[in-house]
């Protein structure tokens, strides 16, 4: 069953402010009108001991399949051990809020470590990714403590100084997927991790692009469903019919037997090259959403051309994957003021995908404020149905910087955002939206009931 806030009474809360009507083109310029708003504000989450610098909100994760939900912050910049030591938070969900339950650190904490560079969690195991000093640290949550307690530091069995393992990561069951973008000249490598009966966990294999090259940075992002595991290698040198281009790509592996295995190499058709393909996937049962925040969608009459980004779609079903290449991107390319980086984030729950756009001047707000836009995969014309913005948007606030979605739950990281906007003293921040429940729209939205889809999907949890 999918969960809602405590207390919420599952209305659209006003006021509601509308934007102007949109166009939405997927691979072919296939075209519907519809009306986008900014939902009001779930909850700013903030640690009580936010600092300047801290950059809180750089890696966020959320889960609802445990108790009431939870949320998992990074902070990596944080200096209460040492400099840029870094520090994770994990809030619960309470009756109508989310509060501050936990403070994690590295056991071995050093400056520089980073430690919250890159978190992820699922049910009751969370991983912590600090690349500054190579290593993912595991917690699990003990239910007599009600405590998150350190379980477990993983390290690459071939890893050296300077690798930068731990820049991604991502858990699901018993595997750990972990990037490590730097190693061996920006070659770049991820590492599989499968836990044992007895809670240990131990490395199963290195994940390596066959074809790979210095400089491709494999590793930057990487996602795992079952046995399968996305990897994005952002500067990839792939071939297409204008050439060699530096495009992107990701790799996909399979596990079978306990081995993994190189199973193919996603690429994008069409397109120019330097588009960052790779530097955000999202893999959940027979999706595969790949980012590639420097692309340029097609043009249309009447529109200006502008640099947004994209998002390309896969069915893994397809033989080869590329071959089921779909593409999306934001309703307001062509706006000015309209948004940068979108694809920069994605995060991918059953039907529902968010793309983080941090680079989106939402509105007038200045440079790089952000935004996060969410999708009904179910919907063959692919509908944005919603545009998330900061309740209060500021210049350089990354808004969007991360994302991730779970059940009702959307997390949004916004790791410049500041405590005072005239310092610029990037403390960070995050936010968590509730999907409303079907019907809750009121009859006079009724243009805008297009919102209640999002509740029609499978948790995570639910796959088997």
């Amino acid at each position: 069953m999918l969960r809602r806030a405590a207390g919420s009474n599952g209305l659209l809360r006003l006021p509601l402010h509308l934007l102007s009507g949109v166009l939405i083109a997927v691979t072919l310029p296939a075209m519907v009108a519809l009306a986008t708003f900014d939902p009001p504000q779930e909850q700013q989450i903030v640690p009580d001991d936010r600092q300047a610098g801290d950059q809180f909100g750089i890696a966020v994760a959320v889960d609802s399949s445990l108790n009431q939900g939870y949320l998992v912050v990074g902070a990596f910049r944080n200096d209460q051990v040492a400099t840029d030591a870094g520090k994770a938070y994990v809030f619960e969900r309470g009756t109508g809020a989310w509060v501050q339950m936990d403070e994690l650190f590295a056991p071995d904490a050093v400056g520089g470590g980073r430690f919250g560079a890159a978190v992820a969690i699922d049910g009751g195991t969370l991983a912590v990714g600090a690349p500054g000093v190579g290593a993912v640290y595991v917690f699990d949550y003990e239910p007599a403590g009600d405590e998150w307690v350190f379980k477990q530091k993983l390290t690459a069995s071939d890893g050296v100084f300077g690798d930068a393992f731990g820049w991604a990561v991502d858990i699901q069951g018993d595997t750990i997927a972990v990037g490590a973008l730097e190693k061996d000249a920006g070659l770049g490598a991820a590492y599989a991790f499968v836990r044992d009966g007895f809670g240990d966990w131990s490395e199963q294999g290195r994940l390596a692009d066959p074809d790979g090259e210095a400089g491709d940075f494999l590793g930057i992002s990487v996602s795992v469903d079952g046995d399968r595991i996305a990897v994005g290698a952002y500067q990839d040198v792939v071939l297409t019919a204008a050439g060699l281009l530096e495009k992107g790509s990701v790799s996909m592996f399979e596990r079978s037997m306990g081995v993994w295995t190189f199973d193919e190499k996603v690429f994008s058709f069409g397109g120019t090259a330097f588009i960052e393909f790779g530097r955000s996937v999202a893999l959940d049962g027979s999706e595969l959403s790949v980012g590639a925040p420097n692309d340029t969608p097609p043009f249309i009459p009447g529109s200006t051309i502008r640099v947004t980004g994209t998002v390309y779609r896969y069915d893994t079903t397809a033989d080869p994957i590329s071959s089921s290449q779909g593409r999306i991107w934001p309703s307001d390319k062509g706006v000015v003021g309209g948004p940068r980086e979108f694809g920069f984030s994605l995060g991918l729950d059953g039907n529902v995908l968010a793309i983080g756009a941090y680079g989106d001047r939402a509105g007038s707000s200045g440079s790089d404020a952000g935004s996060v836009y969410l999708f009904d995969l179910d919907d063959n014309l692919l509908n944005e149905s919603l545009k998330i913005t900061a309740p209060v948007p500021n210049q350089f606030d990354f808004f969007g910087f991360t994302v991730a979605v779970s059940g009702d739950d959307i997390a949004v990281g916004a790791d410049r955002e500041d405590i005072d906007p005239i310092t610029d003293d990037n403390a960070g921040a995050a936010y968590v939206y509730s999907l409303p429940a079907p019907g809750a729209v009121a009859s006079s939205l009724t243009a805008l009931a297009t919102i209640a889809f999002l509740r029609r999907r499978r948790h995570r949890g639910d796959r088997a």
